[in-house]
This record gives structure tokens, C-alpha cells and sequence, in this order.
């Protein structure tokens, strides 16, 4: 689990179909054929764009970058992963644990910390078929914090746990931030984690440095190459300077790099990363493919009864488990996503399926009433639809397909939080 190692494996495409989204149909049992489809909510197959904007000083509505970028990426047919698989490297190096005023905490470290652990259970939530891990880098290596898993909770304790272990954030001592950065074996610390997974999902690595240099036993770029060709989205996100190095990095690999400029800044830019990325249509990740998923069934045995589980080398396990619904294997009742050890079937449950959907069909655009080719109101009412709140003249929203009107800070909670419009329920 710590690289530099003394074998370093060349790692395999593994020939398994690639889907990146769909839908799930009912066959025999309990296993569930899932078809996976481009999503295409317009006739001519593209997908409307997010209206990421802000509000101005007066209440008027502006563009921000973001809105331009999402603008010209669905110029062209796009679709988002929704099984991903997600590494994300923290530099704990000596340049993590400096102090800086543009933080709250009293270094970095507090800030990156708490900030990761937000974006993690948001992550979770909107990618419940995702599977998601920590590589902690100090001292020119990169270890594995723990293995890849769907349970948040569990990951952020490793990582606290890896960090601090019995000192606080404040303790620069015992901080555990020393060394130098090494970005060539993050990468492939991250290459080794994701390359046992199948290649139909979608593989990223999130990569937090506050180090302005990379101190690499070799050349970065020929395991850049490697993430290229496994199809791993290596992003960065800095917190010093920009750096070319890094910026070469995530060109090759298709990935953003960006530099916060505070507290703030930083969970913004990790915040993007929450909604799966892009993929064009004519790439591997995107052509329809069918993957079996199963959803197995929690038994809870009865009281002073155990059963024989597999991968728990003949001990007996007392507590829930799940039933495989394609061998019957007994697993441990752990969190849901995960593959039968038996058959390698992927298991999930419905909950997740519907929590997902959204990527697949996104909330269709509300229309300012005030730009010109806007939808006429179904009701002139003088109140939001939403709230209730009151509208002023010419400073509403309206949908197009229920032709309600919306004040702002409701369009921001559809978008964001219930991916569907509350007048066309």
C-alpha cells in the first residue's frame, strides 16, 4: 500500500464493457439487467445546460465562468458516469502544515481536513453507486489509507486517524505533516487502487497539494501515460501557486486543475467535483453497454444463531448478512454498494438506483420571464410558486413545462438539492 514498492506492476485494461449510465429492467430472480443508455432528454440528443448562475448586487442574474464552460460542453452529446470510482491524494507534506492567513485554521491542514470531510458525504449522497478512498502523501511516499469503499463515515475516520492519530489539528507537532510531495507516486498509488476495479465505471483521482514542487523517484509523465491509457481523470486542486507540472498532468489525463485562494474557494472547487463528469458520447465510457446488478436481501438471524459468511475464513458471523441473489453466497450486512467474493456480482439496492436517476434526466432550465423567447405564465400570480414569496415585475423565473413562475433562490434549490421542479410534480 506504499509506493514507491519494489515490484511496481503494470496494471491491464480489463476487458469488462464500460457503460457509464442507464436504466434497469426486471428479469429472472432477483437479479436486475441494467441497460445502460446515453442520456438524451432532447430530441437532438444533447443535454441541457446547468444554469450556474449568481445573483448580482441589484438582483439581476449573471453568467459566471462556470455557466460559459457548461455551455460549450453541451454543445456536443454528453452523459455523466454514475458508477465512479473515486481516489483522492492529500498532500501531507512540510508545505501542508505552514500557516497561512487565508485559512481559518491555524494551518492548512485543519482547513483541507474539514473541508474533505464535506465533500465526502456530499459526494456520497449525490453517487450512491460510487466507491471513494484516501491516499495520504508525506515524506516522498504515498500510502493508502484505507481500501476503496462506499461507507463515508468510516473513510473520513481513516483519514483523521492517519492524519492526527492521538494529537489535534492545532498540534503542528503532531500535525503528521513533514517531508516532501511526491506526485509520481500518488499516481500510482492510485493507478494500483483503481486497476482491480471493472472498467465500466468511471475512474478518478482528486489530487488536494499544497507543495509547490514534486520530488519523484522518476518520470511522472510515463505514469501519467499509464492513467491515460486505464482511463483514470486525474484532477488537482493547489493551494500555494500554480504549477506546470500539475497542469500538464491533468491536460493529458482529461481532468481540471484549478488553485483556491481560501477557505472558502477550496470547497467550492471540490464541490465541482460531486456531479460526474462529462464523457463525450463517442468515447468507450459512453456506448451502450448491459451490466447485471443484483439487489440482495438483509437477514437478520434469530437470537443465539450464527452462519458461515464468505471472505470471513470460517468464523461465524452473528449478526445481518446479505444473500447474493445469483449463488446465494452469505455476505457480511455491510453498506451497500458491493460485489459477491463468490460470483462478482455487483449488488445494490433500489434506494440507490432512484437516488441517481437525476444525472440520467436533468431538471430542465427555468427560463428568465424577462429574456425574450421566454414561455408565457400559466397563472399571473404575483407570488413564487415555490415559497410564495413575492415576485417583483420582470424578475421571475418561469418553467417551460409547467409554466410556473420561481423566484431565484428556488431555482437554486431545484437545481441543487431536488433535482425536480415542484409545479410539474
Amino acid at each position: 500500500d506504499t509506493f514507491p514498492s519494489s515490484a511496481y506492476r503494470s496494471t491491464t485494461t480489463p476487458t469488462t464493457p464500460s457503460p457509464s449510465f442507464g436504466v434497469y429492467l426486471p428479469c429472472t430472480g432477483t437479479t436486475y439487467a441494467v441497460i445502460c443508455l446515453p442520456s438524451n432528454p432532447n430530441s437532438d440528443g444533447m443535454i441541457p445546460a446547468p444554469t450556474h448562475t449568481m445573483l448580482g448586487a441589484g438582483g439581476e442574474r449573471s453568467c459566471s465562468s462556470s455557466s460559459s464552460s457548461s455551455s460549450s460542453a453541451a454543445a456536443s452529446r454528453v452523459g455523466g458516469g454514475l458508477i465512479r470510482y473515486l481516489v483522492v491524494g492529500v498532500d501531507f507534506s512540510a508545505a501542508m502544515g505552514e500557516r497561512d492567513a487565508d485559512y481559518r485554521h491555524p494551518s492548512k491542514v485543519g482547513q483541507v481536513l474539514t473541508s474533505l470531510e464535506r465533500f465526502l458525504i456530499a459526494f456520497g449522497d449525490a453517487n450512491p453507486l460510487a466507491h471513494f478512498g484516501f491516499l495520504v502523501a508525506r515524506n516522498g511516499l504515498a500510502k493508502r489509507v484505507h481500501e476503496l469503499s462506499p461507507d463515508k463515515h468510516m473513510q473520513c475516520l481513516k483519514l483523521r486517524q492517519s492524519l492526527l492519530g492521538s494529537g489535534s489539528i492545532d498540534d503542528h507537532e503532531n500535525a503528521g505533516c513533514y517531508g516532501d510531495f511526491s506526485l509520481q507516486n500518488v499516481l500510482a498509488c492510485a493507478l494500483s487502487s483503481l486497476s482491480g476495479f471493472p472498467a465500466w465505471g468511471r475512474r478518478e483521482c482528486v489530487i488536494v497539494a499544497a507543495a509547490l514542487s514534486t520530488c519523484d523517484p522518476g518520470d511522472v509523465f510515463s505514469v501519467v501515460e499509464k492513467c491515460r491509457k486505464e482511463r483514470v481523470r486525474v484532477s488537482i486542486i493547489g493551494l500555494g501557486a500554480e504549477v506546470f507540472a500539475f497542469q500538464r498532468v491533468c491536460q493529458r489525463t482529461g481532468g481540471t486543475y484549478a488553485v483556491a485562494r481560501n477557505g472558502e474557494h477550496l470547497q467550492e472547487l471540490l464541490a465541482a467535483h460531486v456531479p460526474p463528469p462529462p464523457a463525450d458520447a463517442g468515447s468507450a465510457e459512453a456506448t451502450p453497454r448491459l451490466l447485471n446488478m443484483g439487489f440482495p436481501r438483509l437477514t437478520r438471524p434469530l437470537p443465539g444463531s450464527a452462519a458461515f459468511l464468505v471472505g470471513k475464513a470460517g468464523v461465524l458471523h452473528a449478526g445481518e448478512y446479505h444473500t447474493c441473489p445469483r449463488c446465494r453466497a452469505r455476505t457480511t450486512g455491510g453498506a451497500l454498494p458491493q460485489t459477491c467474493q463468490v460470483c462478482d456480482l455487483f449488488m445494490a439496492s433500489a434506494a440507490h438506483l432512484s437516488r441517481t436517476y437525476h444525472h440520467l434526466d436533468p431538471l430542465t432550465p427555468y427560463v428568465e420571464e424577462a429574456s425574450e423567447g421566454a414561455p408565457e405564465p400559466r397563472v399571473s400570480s404575483s407570488r413564487c410558486f415555490g415559497c410564495c414569496a413575492p415576485l417583483q415585475a420582470k424578475r421571475a423565473l418561469v418553467c417551460p413545462k409547467c409554466r410556473h413562475r420561481f423566484c431565484f433562490d428556488c431555482d437554486d434549490l431545484a437545481r441543487e438539492a431536488l433535482h425536480v421542479c415542484p409545479g410539474c410534480l
